[in-house]
């Protein structure tokens, strides 16, 4: 069970990783646009130098490694060396096949060929894996300094930038690195936080016993009743408050309308639930 779960967790990585490098290597790279992170430095170097980006990356990569494992000990596992190794080897083998970019709009090749990124990078980071670059770089300034990684990493992503335009010398490829920054972090977010989004769902009934049996028994999920009185009627009412998965809305209003047509229902997005059948609160 192990290995099959050490097979499935690496597979993931593979598809993350290859549609980070056929990104770059398809849509952004061959339009000769750069940004942040390791990748946006390879490009740059490869941009003024002609030195393929996969030697660069597997350099940089192998000193930071190197460096990390001095100042902070072994904490780079098989996941971050896999990934790095098989980036510099998609870096390598992908330009010998694409010689143009896919798209030859500018703007929509550097939206798809971000998205892609983003979306790979999110699988890999799903997986606990990582494809090295600024983020060993986080960790070491964060050893010496109280400063955040974030920060850390914007830092570097606008130093690249920057050395980008000195390269490029277009200030259109400043405006679109920072699209591309945009669209990785977007896509990140939205894979890594997706499933875990929650909702808060406000029920106005009068078949409120009925309403939260049936979600009890369906989602497993507790609920609170909440005394209130309806201030034109004058009535006393049982209010349901529910905390469940974004993804699990639909459920719940289809068993809700079923049980009362008329139900008086509210659905608000939380930025955040923690405690049993949720996120647990980190310090």
């Amino acid at each position: 069970m192990k290995s099959l779960k050490n097979l499935r967790i690496y597979a993931v990585m593979t598809v993350g990783i290859f549609l980070h490098c056929l990104g770059w290597s398809a849509f952004i790279i061959p339009n000769k646009i750069s940004s942040g992170g390791l990748t946006g430095v390879s490009t740059v170097i490869y941009y003024a130098t002609s030195i393929p980006v996969a030697y660069s990356y597997l350099l940089i990569n192998v000193f930071l490694i190197a460096l990390g494992i001095k100042i902070l000990g072994p904490r780079f596992g098989s996941r971050t060396i896999y990934g790095v190794l098989m980036s510099s080897f998609l870096f390598y083998v992908m330009p010998m096949v694409i010689s143009a970019p896919f798209v030859k709009d500018l703007f929509l090749s550097v939206v798809v060929g971000s998205a892609m990124s983003g979306f790979g990078i999110a699988l890999v980071l799903s997986q606990g894996g990582s494809m090295g670059g600024t983020d060993i770089v986080a960790m070491i300034v964060n050893k010496y300094r109280n400063i955040s990684p974030g920060r850390i990493m914007l830092y570097c992503d606008v130093l690249i930038i920057s050395a980008s335009f000195l390269v490029l010398k277009k200030v259109e490829a400043v405006v679109y690195a920072g699209v591309i920054m945009f669209v990785i972090s977007y896509m990140v977010d939205l894979v890594l936080t997706g499933e875990k989004q929650s909702v808060q769902v406000m029920v106005f009934s009068e078949h409120e016993e009925e309403i939260a049996s049936q979600i009890s028994k369906r989602f497993n999920r507790g609920l609170t009743v909440i005394h209130g009185r309806g201030y034109f009627t004058n009535k006393e009412r049982q209010i349901l408050m529910i905390m469940a998965r974004k993804a699990e809305t639909n459920g719940l209003l289809d068993i809700i309308t079923s049980a009362d047509p008329k139900a008086f229902v509210s659905v608000g997005q939380v930025m955040g639930v923690y405690g049993e059948g949720f996120e647990a609160y980190r310090r």
